[in-house]
């Protein structure tokens, strides 16, 4: 690493370095709108950034968006990986995983307890495992169903409506359901108006599963290109999660959608179940992984994936 570079934490104002940076990385723009509220905007806290400066110019970026993870019913901060990124005039000079590393270090001394994502491509995937020793969880690929072709679904029942907004309904099914589940991202209301109804680049449609106006269950989703993308479900049961994904390919068909895409652990009857009616893998196929930073939560808990519930909307891209 060159001398005359200085490692340093965000502070308010290096947001349009860090936009400049990234559109001579990646060769696109972010919106200011958009870093805001992906960074800032998060209510469990703001993003953990470092950087690596060279006098006045910002040569290389890490940074982690804090999420609530419950495993077993116990709550843990943790930091989702993202927006890695090293101009290209800098690269060869082992700044992602110096900046990697302090970044890590902050987070331990916070008590944060393990960093988790999704790398993005095969180099950055091979350099986060043996750079970083994170450990591979699983491969995620895309499950999709071609709305045209394979079994039919049958029609959603009468529980199943379209909602304006999340309410405090959401509290309560989060806390039933974090018991129900191993391992998954905090989905309360506060998060799920942040991570939705706020995103500032996508719009989302919103089903909920309501029986005597008590939420059993919801499905989130987008459309993308001529798809629709399932970002987001969860249910207090198998038969709610069939029912709201039959009321998704309801809408899909509606709009004359080719396809439904989404992410689904494929150890749970409901991944067997949707097979039955046309679901296969395909690609986009996705690395996940992670590495702990305190001593729980256990690592045979956390790198197992069958432990999981992950959907597209865990990731930053969806």
């Amino acid at each position: 690493m060159s001398e005359n570079l200085a490692i340093k934490s965000y502070k308010q104002g290096d947001e349009y370095a860090i936009l400049k940076l990234f559109e001579d990385t990646f060769g696109k723009q972010m919106s200011m709108d958009y870093w805001q509220w992906r960074f800032m905007g998060n209510p469990t806290r703001k993003a953990i950034i470092d950087m690596a400066w060279d006098n006045d110019v910002l040569a290389s970026h890490y940074s982690v968006s804090p999420v609530i993870l419950s495993v077993q019913g116990m709550e843990y901060t943790t930091g989702l990986s993202g927006t890695t990124m090293t101009h290209p005039d800098y690269r060869r000079r082992a700044l992602f995983p110096t900046l990697a590393e302090r970044t890590y270090a902050r987070m331990a001394s916070e008590g944060m307890a393990m960093v988790w994502g999704f790398p993005n491509n095969t180099f950055s995937h091979r350099r986060i495992v043996r750079d970083l020793e994170w450990e591979d969880i699983h491969l995620v690929p895309n499950f999709r169903k071609l709305l045209t072709e394979g079994r039919p679904f049958p029609e959603p029942t009468n529980n199943l409506i379209e909602l304006a907004n999340v309410d405090a309904r959401f509290d309560l099914l989060w806390s039933q359901a974090k018991g129900k589940y191993r391992i998954l991202a905090k989905r309360d209301m506060s998060y799920l108006n942040w991570r939705y109804e706020r995103n500032p680049m996508h719009e989302y449609t919103l089903f909920g599963h309501v029986t005597d106006d008590l939420l059993l269950g919801y499905a989130i989703c987008k459309h993308y290109l001529n798809d629709i993308d399932l970002v987001d479900i969860l249910s207090m049961d198998d038969a709610v999660g069939f029912d709201l994904v039959c009321g998704v390919a309801k809408w899909a068909t509606a709009r004359k959608a080719e396809a439904i895409n989404m992410w689904l652990n494929f150890t749970t009857p409901l991944y067997r179940k949707l097979e039955g009616f046309g679901f296969y893998n395909g690609e986009p196929i996705t690395y996940f992984g992670g590495r702990i930073l305190q001593s729980k939560p256990d690592g045979s808990e956390i790198y197992n994936f069958k432990n999981w519930h992950l959907t597209m909307g865990d990731s930053d891209v969806y």
